[in-house]
C-alpha cells in the first residue's frame, strides 16, 4: 500500500502523457468555459422494484442491453434479491425475476448488490447473505454470493460463495471481461479482526477457479469499490484507501498481463478523517475511454472531483471539480463514446433540500451548467443513485438509465428515469467540426513490417495501446483511399478502429527521419 503523495508524484496524472495522448487531444483547446447541457427527456418508466425497494444498481453492455438489481421485502416476511432487464425500444422493464430469498439476506442502502452484463447476454449477479457473529467477527459480517446467466437471464447458476478463502465480504464491484467471463472486487475482512488489522482489497475472477488476488492490504472500511473493463480483457479498479495516518483518498489498480499493478493515488487531495465516509468513488469505460468520479471534504469543504483518460488510464487527466458548492457526494458516472462523461451526485440546497443533479465533463475541461435530474432526500437511505449508458450515437442524444430511491418517511422506493443528453454543441465542441477520422478509434504508434498492396493489407509493429491492445505485430486492413499515405516501410502514426470485417487503419503520418 502506499500512503498518498502530491499529485505531481504520481505518473497516473497527465502530467506525464505518452505520444498517443497527445495525438488523441491534438485538435482539443484547454478551456474552463462554463456552456449548457440540454436533457431533452427526463421520462420517469414505471420501476420493477415494489415498495420497500432500496439498493440499486444498473449495468449495460456496448449493445444497450440493460439490467437492474435490488432488494425488497418479499410475500414471506423475508429479504429477496431481484432483477429486471430494461427494453430500450418499448421503454418498459420486464417483470422482475427473484435470485434469492431467505431471512439472512443483507439489505443495505451502500454495500448493494450488483450486476454486470457482456454484448453476448452473459449477466452476472452478486448479493450479500448475513453471517452471524463469530469469535473473529464479533458484529457479524456478510458473505458475498454470486450466479450467472448464459442467455440473458432466462436462466441462472445456484447460488456459489464469491471466495472460498473468506467469509467476510463488503462493497463488491463486479464487470464484464468481453470474453465470457467477470471480475469482481470487494473488501475483504478477514484480517480485520486482528490487532492492528484492517480492511483490505481482494478480487478474482469469479466463475474460476482462481485464487484471490490481492490488491491492497489497507483500504477504508466502507466506501464502495468500483470496476471497468476494457476491449483488451484489461480492468481498472478504483477504491479509497486509508493511509497509517487515518488519510483517506482515492486509490487505483488495473489488471494487465495477469497482475494488479501497484497502487496509485488518484485524487488530489489529503482527506484525513477518522472513520469512514461512506461515500466511495465510481468508474465507468467506453473502449479505452475512462472516467472516475469521487468525494472528497478535505478541510472540511465537500467537494466533487471527476477524471478522464482516452488511455484506460495510462494517464489520466488532472482532475476537475464538478460539484455545484454543496455536495453530499453518492456519485455516478457514465463516458461517452466522444470521450465526455456525465458525472451525477447528490447536491444539497440552502433551504434544505436535496437533488440528484447531472453535469457533462468533456476532456478539454469544459463543464456544462449542473441539471436537476430529481429531487431526492439526502439520508442515509437514499444510498446512491446509479446511472448507466443505453445508447449513445454521435450526433444524437445519448440515452441514459438513472435508477435511486425514493424515500417517504420509513417507507422506500426505487424510482427509474430515462434521459436524452444532448451532445456537445458545434460552437462549444473544440472538435465538433474536426475530420470524423480526428475522433473515431484509438490513436496507433508503431513501424510497418510489410504491405500488400493487392489486398491493402498493412503488416505493423505497434506499440501497446491502452485498454486496446497490447504491443504486437499485426495486420490492418486500409481503404483505398489511405494508400497513398502508407509507407512501404518505416514508421508511423495513425488512428485504427474495428469494423464488423476486422482492424483497420487510417488517418496515417508518416515519420520522416531525413
Amino acid at each position: 500500500m502506499r500512503a498518498v503523495d502530491s499529485p505531481g508524484d504520481s505518473p497516473i496524472f497527465g502530467v506525464r502523457m505518452r505520444l498517443s495522448v497527445l495525438l488523441f487531444f491534438a485538435s482539443t483547446l484547454v478551456a474552463q468555459a462554463v456552456s449548457p447541457v440540454l436533457i431533452v427527456r427526463n421520462e420517469q418508466i414505471p420501476s420493477p422494484a415494489e415498495v420497500g425497494s432500496a439498493g440499486a444498481h444498473l449495468s449495460s453492455s456496448e449493445r444497450g442491453d440493460a439490467w437492474m438489481i435490488w432488494t425488497e421485502p418479499s410475500a414471506t416476511g423475508t429479504a429477496s434479491v431481484r432483477v429486471s432487464r430494461f427494453d430500450l425500444e418499448k421503454r418498459a422493464w420486464s417483470p422482475a425475476a427473484t435470485l434469492a430469498a431467505e431471512p439472512n439476506i443483507s439489505v443495505d442502502a451502500f454495500s448493494t448488490p450488483q450486476i454486470a452484463v457482456d454484448d453476448d447476454g452473459n449477466v452476472a449477479a452478486l448479493w450479500y447473505v448475513a453471517q452471524p457473529p463469530s469469535p473473529e467477527t464479533p458484529h457479524g459480517t456478510t458473505r458475498a454470493m454470486i450466479s450467472r446467466s448464459p442467455d440473458r437471464g432466462l436462466t441462472w447458476s445456484a447460488a456459489a460463495t464469491l471466495s472460498r478463502e473468506s467469509s467476510a465480504q463488503e462493497f463488491a464491484s463486479l464487470a464484464a471481461l468481453g470474453d465470457g467471463r467477470f471480475v469482481s472486487a470487494w473488501l475483504d475482512g478477514r484480517n480485520a479482526h486482528r490487532p492492528g488489522g484492517a480492511q483490505t482489497l481482494y478480487a478474482r475472477d469469479v466463475f474460476s477457479s482462481d485464487p484471490d488476488a490481492p490488491i491492497d492490504d489497507r483500504v477504508c472500511d466502507c466506501c464502495a469499490t468500483s470496476l471497468a473493463g476494457f476491449p483488451d480483457g484489461s480492468v481498472r479498479v478504483v477504491y479509497r484507501d486509508r493511509s497509517d495516518d487515518e488519510v483517506r483518498e482515492i486509490f487505483t489498480s488495473r489488471f494487465v498481463r495477469d497482475r494488479w499493478t501497484s497502487p496509485a493515488p488518484l485524487s488530489r487531495g489529503h482527506w484525513k478523517i477518522d472513520g469512514c465516509p461512506v461515500n466511495g468513488p465510481t468508474i465507468s469505460a467506453h473502449a479505452a475511454h475512462v472516467a472516475v468520479a469521487w468525494f472528497t471534504a478535505e478541510d472540511e469543504q465537500p467537494r466533487v472531483f471527476a477524471a478522464l483518460s482516452a488511455t484506460a488510464g495510462e494517464p489520466f487527466l488532472m482532475p476537475a471539480r464538478v460539484d455545484d458548492g454543496k455536495p453530499v457526494g453518492q456519485v455516478g458516472i457514465v463516458t461517452l463514446q466522444d470521450g465526455t462523461a456525465l458525472v451525477s451526485w447528490i447536491e444539497a440546497t440552502e433551504n434544505g433540500a436535496a437533488y440528484l443533479l447531472l453535469r457533462r465533463l468533456s476532456p478539454d475541461e469544459t463543464l456544462s451548467v449542473p441539471v436537476r435530474v430529481a429531487a431526492v432526500s439526502a439520508g442515509r437511505k437514499t444510498g446512491v443513485p446509479r446511472v448507466t449508458r443505453l445508447a449513445d450515437t454521435n450526433g444524437g442524444a445519448a440515452k441514459i438509465l438513472v435508477a435511486y430511491t425514493e424515500v417517504n418517511g420509513d417507507t422506500t422506493h426505487i424510482v427509474t428515469r430515462l434521459l436524452g443528453v444532448e451532445p456537445p454543441s458545434a460552437d462549444r465542441n473544440p472538435c465538433a467540426n474536426c475530420p470524423p477520422v480526428e475522433t473515431r478509434g484509438h490513436p496507433v504508434h508503431g513501424y510497418i513490417q510489410s504491405v500488400d498492396t493487392e489486398k491493402r493489407l498493412a503488416r505493423v509493429r505497434h506499440d501497446e495501446i491502452p485498454g486496446v491492445m497490447p504491443a504486437m505485430t499485426m495486420r490492418f486492413h486500409v481503404a483505398a483511399e489511405d494508400m497513398d499515405a502508407l509507407p512501404a516501410s518505416g514508421e508511423i502514426f495513425g488512428r485504427i478502429e474495428q469494423r464488423e470485417d476486422g482492424w483497420w487503419l487510417f488517418a496515417i503520418r508518416s515519420v520522416s527521419r531525413e
